[in-house]
């Protein structure tokens, strides 16, 4: 199966000569991609020309070829086979660390998880000892708000105080000795 091994959205210097997405056949068997497409964002799309990829090997399209822009913030690519199929998908919500790559942890198919981690394109992704993670799992220096503006922050804390009030009138309601106290006709 191919997967989306690892995308580099944020290099240090020129983001044209140094973005590429690396995807990685976890099967035996050669595989050939041609007329699959990898998408980044809601506008980028590369479809692959003659392209085969061996079993166990992987596969670096850089932006140069693909002329795919990756985002630094909220970036998600796809991966689709020839019948448009969805094949592999990998995001990240926030702001990508100069300089470290979004890592899929382990090469198993079933694993979806991933880290920003130091670049590793064409090789096995590496440094995913318990240190590792604890330092790449969240950016340094980034606000824990950055994930989310002001105004959504303020809308998510009125949406939870409406479920609550909601949960809080439901109950009262229900029970039978708390409706004579907050519903009584006396």
């Amino acid at each position: 199966m191919i997967l989306i091994n690892e995308f580099f959205p944020n290099p240090a210097g020129s983001d044209a000569d140094g973005e590429w997405i690396e995807l990685f056949n976890s099967g035996s068997a050669t595989q050939d991609i041609t007329g699959w497409a990898l998408t980044a964002g809601a506008k980028g799309k590369f479809v692959f020309p003659k392209t085969v990829v061996q079993g166990g090997e992987f596969l670096v399209v850089h932006r140069k070829n693909s002329k795919l822009t990756l985002r630094n913030t909220d970036e998600a690519v796809s991966l689709y086979d020839g019948d448009g199929n969805q094949v592999d998908f990998s995001s990240f919500v926030g702001t990508a660390p100069e300089g470290k790559s979004w890592n899929r942890i382990g090469l198993d198919v079933n694993t979806q998880n991933y880290i920003f981690a130091t670049p590793t394109p064409g090789e096995v992704n590496r440094n995913f000892g318990a240190a590792s993670l604890i330092e790449n799992m969240y950016p340094a220096n980034a606000p824990l708000n950055a994930i989310m503006s002001g105004g959504e922050m303020i809308f998510l804390a009125f949406a939870a105080a409406v479920v609550v009030s909601s949960l809080v009138l439901y109950v009262a309601i229900k029970n039978e000795y708390l409706n004579d106290i907050f519903f009584s006709k006396y």
